[in-house]
């Protein structure tokens, strides 16, 4: 008769004397055994519409049945003892099922399984920040949402990709689970993440899973996999650096080991997409901050295997970084901004959400109101991976600029409900430049869907540039309310 266990959460049960868990494969003198990667578990949810993998290990050359939902796929353990299967593409349900994966006399199951959408939620500081200190504190005190679930675990660096995960479960969105701390929240789940996903839960009115891998303080480096610096040229000092294993592996900061321990245990679990919410540890990078989203985003994309997925982040939010008296240039902030905006513009499938009308406080690096960011995030994932509707899904995105003798004339992307004033006062924010390339501020006109810049001090304009300072919160945005991105022109005027 078959034996059989449940494994709840953190897929860890005796079993007959033995343990059925997580783990990297057997050594060939283990007896027969079977296990789940560790990202499987009770109450999950499975990406709908798409082949979702489920894989693990067993003894080598043994038969391996998974059954969910009326289908049964088999497969053999390989001479490693790792397998995989992939169940078909399933619609989205509801329904409380279990999925059942089976080996000769071992059994794992995991129940309350849904199939709905899957987002992986990641960055630093302000994507771990919990719901515990800010805007959804009192609405997530009184949340119950069995269809939205959520998976943290703790925090963790490797020096090699790893296949377990440290802890950690799938949970319900209660008060509760949401409010907890340990492992790796911040004084609860991701505020970001959780309204996020309770935005794609009121439109999509499927199950939604989030998962939470975030780390205050680190830098893109250690998110990002040894294959996505190998594909960026301008990297190769870094990939070079990986491959020789010239690593401080105690570092936090160093290139690899967040997305070894954190990310690749979850690489091939089928999602639709990642929201992120990074780069304040970055700030001095430039434009370089592009190439390296270029590496995370790619690398990323190639691990998992399953396209170019959908990666929508955050513009970083204004602050006042020079009462930290660090040796970073004046400019870091907005070199940052526009390295950001080209992320956005170059790579395939991502959108950047523009905060920088949320900030209230200039000296908190930190932002409490981050309802709208994960609402925004949610806005951007609506309109170009589910196909809703909006006249902007985002705010005014620089695209053109025009002399129009001593004024220049500016136009936008994602202006097509309008342009207006946030406070309705006059536009503030934009600076103007001749051909000696020094700024002065300048008068803002909005003229249609374009803006008129100009000052009467300078005859022949050449350059223009808009909330090109680290506490600049701009009054511009589009008809939809949502703020424009900071700016500047190269038309050639000296620097």
């Amino acid at each position: 008769m078959k034996k059989s266990v449940v494994i709840p959460f953190v897929i860890a049960a005796v079993f007959a004397g033995r343990v059925a868990c997580a783990a990297d494969s057997p050594p060939p003198s283990a007896p027969a055994h079977l296990s789940v990667a560790a990202a499987f578990g009770d109450g999950m949810v499975l990406q709908r519409e798409m082949p979702v993998p489920v894989w693990g290990a067993a003894t080598p050359g043994a038969k391996v049945a998974v059954a969910f939902a009326g289908q049964v796929k088999e497969t053999t353990g390989g001479a490693d003892g790792k397998w995989s299967v992939k169940l078909n593409a399933m619609s989205a349900s509801a329904e409380n099922r279990t999925i059942s994966i089976s080996s000769g006399t071992d059994t794992v199951v995991f129940k309350d399984v849904l199939v709905g959408e899957v987002w992986l939620c990641s960055g630093q500081s302000n994507m771990q920040w919990g719901v515990n200190e800010c805007d959804v504190k009192e609405e997530a005190a009184t949340a119950n949402d069995l269809m939205l679930r959520i998976r943290d675990f703790s925090l963790g660096l490797a020096p090699t990709p790893q296949t377990t995960i440290k802890d950690g479960q799938w949970l319900p969105a209660t008060p509760q689970n949401l409010g907890r701390s340990g492992g790796g929240l911040r004084n609860g789940f991701s505020v970001i993440a959780y309204c996020f996903g309770t935005s794609l839960r009121r439109e999509l009115k499927v199950p939604v899973g989030l998962i939470q891998a975030a780390w205050g303080g680190s830098r893109i480096e250690p998110w990002t996999p040894a294959v996505g610096f190998q594909s960026v040229p301008a990297l190769k000092t870094i990939a070079d650096q990986v491959a020789a294993g010239k690593l401080n592996y105690d570092d936090l900061q160093q290139p690899t080991l967040i997305y070894n321990a954190l990310i690749h245990p979850w690489a091939t679990y089928a999602i639709r997409g990642a929201i992120w919410y990074q780069g304040e540890s970055n700030r001095g990078d430039g434009m370089l901050y592009c190439d390296k989203m270029k590496a995370l985003i790619g690398g990323w994309r190639q691990v998992w295997n399953q396209g170019d997925f959908p990666f929508y982040f955050v513009q970083l939010a204004p602050h006042n970084y020079e009462q930290y008296k660090q040796p970073i240039p004046a400019l870091a902030l907005p070199e940052i901004w526009e390295a950001q905006t080209e992320a956005a513009k170059q790579i395939t499938n991502t959108g950047m959400a523009v905060v920088n009308d949320l900030v209230t406080d200039l000296q908190d690096i930190h932002p409490k109101t981050k309802k709208p960011v994960g609402e925004r995030l949610a806005r951007l994932a609506l309109s170009r991976t589910y196909g809703f509707k909006f006249t902007d899904d985002c705010g005014p995105i620089f695209k053109a600029m025009a002399i129009e003798g001593n004024k220049i004339r500016i136009t936008f992307d994602h202006a097509a409900s309008g342009l207006a004033s946030r406070d309705g006062k006059p536009l503030d924010c934009f600076e103007i430049a001749g051909a000696d390339g020094k700024f002065l501020s300048a008068s803002a006109e909005i003229a249609g869907k374009s803006v008129i810049v100009s000052n009467p001090q300078i005859a022949e304009p050449r350059e223009i540039r808009f909330a090109w300072n680290e506490c600049a919160t701009p009054n511009l945005m589009n008809g939809d309310k949502l703020p424009a991105s900071a700016f500047q022109t190269h038309n050639g005027a000296k620097k």
